[in-house]
């Protein structure tokens, strides 16, 4: 018998639950999940139009907490990038070593540009804005 506290469980992890703060022109999303898989994917790419939407130009995703990505997670961050408009920046940062890996093996680090930090990612955006 299916215990309704697991079902429960197994169906938030459907919806990518998200922190969002500003530090000057970035926007900074933080996902509380700890999988970027085909479960969450779906509300993960509408959360992030709607910030894309709402006039955010300059996007870091911080990915610190995110232990597993698989092909749908990829696939997302893909189609997060391409609906973006030429004008606007989605970077990210905080790759844990799992997903690191994953950002190595398929060359996904040659399209993003990566951050070690959030901090480092501030850093940047100072230094380009003087």
């Amino acid at each position: 018998m299916l215990d309704p506290e697991s079902l429960a469980s197994r169906q938030l992890e459907r919806f990518m639950k998200m922190e969002i703060s500003k530090n000057g022109p970035i926007t900074i999303v933080k996902p509380f999940n700890r999988r970027m898989d085909a479960p969450s994917v779906v509300s993960f790419k509408a959360i992030m139009h709607d910030i894309s939407e709402s006039g955010a130009t300059h996007i870091v995703l911080d990915m610190s907490r995110i232990e597993f990505m698989d092909s749908s997670g990829l696939g997302a961050l893909i189609s997060v990038l391409k609906r973006m408009s030429p004008e606007k920046v989605f970077e990210v940062s905080g790759l844990t070593p799992p997903v690191k890996k994953v950002f190595d093996l398929t060359h996904m680090n040659r399209i993003f540009n990566i951050h070690r930090t959030i901090d480092d990612a501030i850093v940047q955006e100072q230094e380009r804005a003087t």
